[in-house]
């Protein structure tokens, strides 16, 4: 990016940088370079503003042409659609409707919504679909199929999740089977050899089997009735009795 000619011609003072030369004020110019400035600046500035000035006059002309269309027909027109009639008169299911912005008359089918700009037994005439109809038919067309690749994706979308979750269950099926044959395997092998119920009839015991349960703590554990009767000290009578008998003076 060249430098501003201020700024470079104080640099240049000071020795920064290398002076220029002053460009020679009648130097040719190359013919390419002037035609690719010519055609740039055709396509970046004039070009746009002379298609926008077309296009807006184009939209003010039609504007004034036509406004609001053709409300009533022109008179020779109607002789003429008069006369065409008179010729090859409507069939049953036809009607006659008039386009305000065409200024004339169509020739419309109520059963089959077919349409005709002469009257349809005329030699030349061609019934066919009305434009709108056929661009209401392919929209439609359009949403059918956008609304099918929609629902294609989205079935296709929960067919993949329920394979990967019934893979998944499958997966934690085997190991919770193999854990619990291993489970079992081990609570079947590791019996103590030395215990009775490996080589006898027995009940396999627990790690409580064998012990004393009744505690020499002094409780009356075959007392019923409340608690204080099974307390592991001597009754009321009893200690007084005794107190009696330390009390009493020998002879």
């Amino acid at each position: 990016m060249p430098l501003p000619p201020a700024l470079a011609a104080r640099l240049a003072k000071r020795g920064i940088i290398k002076a220029t030369p002053e460009p020679v004020q009648n130097a040719e110019v190359p013919q390419t370079q002037t035609n690719e400035e010519i055609i740039a600046e055709d396509y970046d500035s004039k070009l746009d503003d002379r298609a926008k000035e077309h296009f807006w006059e184009g939209i003010e002309v039609l504007r004034k042409r036509w406004k609001a269309g053709k409300t009533v027909p022109r008179e020779n027109y109607l002789e003429y659609k008069k006369k065409a009639l008179e010729i090859w008169p409507l069939p049953p299911g036809w009607e006659e409707v008039y386009d305000e912005g065409f200024g004339q008359h169509y020739f419309w089918n109520v059963h089959n919504n077919l349409v005709c700009w002469l009257p349809p037994a005329h030699p030349r005439a061609v019934p066919t679909e009305s434009a709108a109809h056929l661009r209401e038919e392919r929209l439609l067309k359009e949403g059918d199929e956008s609304d099918d690749s929609s629902e294609a994706s989205d079935q296709e979308v929960p067919q993949q999740v329920h394979k990967e979750k019934k893979h998944e269950r499958r997966e934690k099926d085997k190991d919770l089977v193999h854990h619990r044959n291993k489970r079992q395997r081990v609570k079947d092998n590791d019996l103590d050899p030395m215990d009775p119920a490996a080589y006898s009839d027995i009940a396999r015991g627990s790690w409580t089997s064998g012990l004393d349960t009744h505690a020499k703590t002094g409780v009356d554990s075959t007392a019923t009735g409340s608690l204080y009767q099974m307390r592991p000290y001597p009754a009321p009578g009893a200690i007084l009795a005794a107190n009696a008998k330390q009390s009493t003076p020998s002879p």
